[in-house]
């Protein structure tokens, strides 16, 4: 009797008593090594022979037909889904499989996604000229995204070379190492070129938006949602925020209702993130990018996200203009006086993007020229309320701001 039984990670905790009782009542047991060590821990090594797998594992079924039974061969996840079942049932040989999730779909599980408009391509036992001509059809194809199941030979950090090489645009990338086992760790949606386990799955999330314009605004906004115009709606316990005018001017100078659709928009100091929330509000297709290097905010940030209902690529760190054209940005917000990130920015972008600073210092002035090449003008923006008293009404001007933009 032969029993193939998919496992989770590395631990038995997953299973069910059916391949359990299979594992106890087993004679041989074939595993790779890290599942070898923890069935050793769990079942009795003197009655229970247990081997890794052989290598070439082409020659599995013949191993399989050799050694005592009754036998069973642990695979990862499911085993029929790009896994050891191809290798028996091609031997003719008489077996059983007790399937566990696959780690495509435990992966979508995390981001919480569906995949069935997804593609699933294996870099398992696969020559790198037939991997990369799989990959090329599945870019080319109208679908959800590509995962792919890593191997040795080609793992996260060459496929992200060969996503790379291809100037895929429009996704995301996450990658998923050590699926279920303590080791588990998801990277996304830009993950670093660097090394990782190569136990992973590589996801080539592509954004979804509307195929016109007219579907979204043509749609009601969720009921008893606030407006981002409102100040009060937002939460900024510092005091510290854009006013609703100085946001509407920032809207009216990226020219927000004209930007392609699905474009990405990058709010730099995002303080309390209330203009990348506007920008989303007002265009619900935009991908929003936002980074805010002081970590006391990023909690506000959050907050004010889920109050208008928004999603956004959250970053708490400062903002290396040598990673702009990676995001790929159509319009950049700069926030709490970053001019000398707008000057190195406008400096590092390879596509025009729209450009506009908020800053405060006059001192900033010269370095804003420098920065907007063909900037036209920039704006001193003053508030001044009305504040009345019991015999007159007068003006009190605020602080001014200045603003700053390109145009192209």
């Amino acid at each position: 009797m032969i029993t193939v039984i998919g496992m989770v990670g590395d631990t038995i905790s997953e299973l069910n008593q059916d391949a359990i009782q299979r594992l106890i009542s087993a004679k041989t047991v074939l595993a790779n090594r890290s599942r070898a060590k923890a069935i050793a821990k769990f079942v009795d090594t003197a009655n229970t022979k247990i081997e890794e797998y052989p290598k070439p594992l082409s020659s599995l079924a013949e191993i399989v037909a050799s050694v005592e039974h009754p036998v069973v061969v642990v695979a990862s996840g499911d085993p029929g889904f790009f896994g050891i079942t191809s290798y028996l049932s091609a031997n003719n040989l008489d077996f059983e499989v007790l399937p566990a999730p696959s780690s495509v779909s435990i992966a979508a599980a995390r981001l919480k996604i569906p995949w069935e408009d997804k593609v699933v391509l294996s870099a398992h036992g696969r020559k790198e000229e037939e991997f990369v001509s799989t990959l090329d059809t599945a870019l080319s194809e109208d679908n959800g995204g590509v995962f792919v199941l890593c191997g040795p030979k080609l793992p996260p950090l060459e496929i992200l070379s060969l996503i790379g090489a291809r100037g895929v645009k429009g996704h995301e990338i996450w990658i998923f190492e050590d699926l279920m086992t303590d080791r588990e760790r998801v990277t996304g949606p830009e993950p670093p070129h660097k090394d990782y386990s190569s136990n992973a799955v590589v996801l080539l999330l592509k954004r979804r938006h509307p195929d016109t314009a007219s579907l979204i605004f043509r749609s009601e906004p969720p009921s008893k949602m606030p407006s981002a115009f409102s100040e009060k709606e937002f939460s900024h316990p510092d005091r510290n925020f854009s006013k609703i005018e100085v946001k509407a001017l920032v809207m009216a100078l990226l020219q927000v209702d004209s930007l392609s659709l699905g474009s990405v928009f990058l709010e730099v100091g995002a303080g309390y993130g209330g203009v990348g929330i506007l920008a989303a509000r007002l265009r619900p297709d935009l991908v929003l990018y936002q980074y805010e290097k002081d970590a006391r905010k990023i909690p506000t940030i959050r907050t004010n996200l889920k109050s208008f209902g928004v999603t956004s690529v959250l970053k708490n760190e400062t903002f290396n203009p040598n990673e702009v054209n990676d995001i790929d940005p159509a319009a950049i917000f700069f926030g709490g006086g970053g001019v000398e990130l707008a000057y190195e920015t406008s400096k590092a972008l390879r596509r025009p993007a729209r450009i506009c600073a908020v800053f405060v210092s006059p001192l900033d002035l010269s370095l804003a020229y420098e920065a907007f090449g063909n900037v036209k003008e920039i704006v001193s923006f003053t508030l001044s309320p009305f504040s009345k008293s019991s015999s007159h009404t007068r003006l009190v001007p605020s602080n001014p701001v200045f603003l700053a933009w390109n145009e192209i």
